[in-house]
This record gives structure tokens, sequence and C-alpha cells, in this order.
């Protein structure tokens, strides 16, 4: 073999290198264009998905605010009404009180009066009773003085 055969095929293995060269560039350069193609695919897809979740979560967090606002302004009406019932009854306690503190002494005085009258009444009577008989009076008062002096003794 000569030294051009040599060369010709040397020449003939470099253009088949050369072209299974840029063949290997074309396919590797195609499939990364592809990888990097279905990288951002899969990007954007997960971007979208987070973008949802985040939308679930806020519409949930905001339902939850919601109904915590609904207990709270039911629990203040609660309270309010039990504030009013506590304080109707509390008013209709001081009625009573006062409809029996207003009656008491209208009874006390009116006992006290009415004992005046009957020591009174007694008084005047026994005055009446010794006076009309003046020696029996002396000796019942003379049998109790005994009566009494003679218990007194005993004990």
């Amino acid at each position: 073999m000569s030294s051009g055969d040599i060369k010709g095929k040397a020449a003939e293995a470099a253009g088949s290198a050369g072209a299974a060269t840029d063949q290997a560039i074309d396919k590797t350069s195609s499939g990364a264009s592809q990888l990097s193609s279905q990288a951002h695919g899969a990007a954007d897809d997960a971007a979208g998905k987070a973008h949802d979740a985040a939308g679930q979560a806020g519409d949930t967090a905001q339902g939850l605010v919601g109904q915590a606002q609904d207990a709270v302004a039911s629990l203040g009406s609660r309270v309010q009404d039990a504030a009013s019932s506590a304080r109707e009854m509390a008013g209709d306690a001081i009625d009573k009180v006062q409809g029996l503190s207003d009656s008491l002494p209208g009874s006390a005085s009116d006992a006290y009066y009415a004992g005046q009258r009957v020591v009174s009444q007694g008084g005047d009577t026994l005055g009446k009773q010794v006076a009309g008989r003046p020696l029996e009076a002396l000796l019942l008062a003379g049998a109790i003085g005994y009566l009494v002096g003679w218990a007194t003794s005993r004990s």
C-alpha cells in the first residue's frame, strides 16, 4: 500500500469520524434539548400544582377564620344574654328585698304600738281592780311575796 493510499484511507477515516462526531453532537444536542424541554415542563407543572395547593390552603384558612368569627360573635351574644338575665334577676331580687324591708318596719311598729296599748290597758284595768278592792289586793300581794320568798329559800 502506498503512502497515497494510506493518506486517502486516513482522510476517508477522518471524514467518517468527523461525520460520526457531528452525528453524535447532533444526537447529544437533540437529547439535551429534549431533556431541557422535559425539565422545563416538569418545573412548570410543579409550579402550577404548588400555586393550586397554596390557593386551596388560603381558601381553607379563610373558611376557618370565618367559622372562628361566627363562633366569637355567637359567644358574645350568649354572654350579653346571660348578663341581661342576671341583671333582670338582680333587679327582681332587689325589688323583693325592698318590698319585705318596707313591710317589716310597718309590722314591727304596729306590733310595738299594739303591745304598748295592751300594757297600758292592763295597767289601767289593774289600777281599777286595786282601787275597787284594796284589802283583797293587799292580801294577794302578801301571798305572792310569801310564795316568792318560800320558793327562793328552798333552792
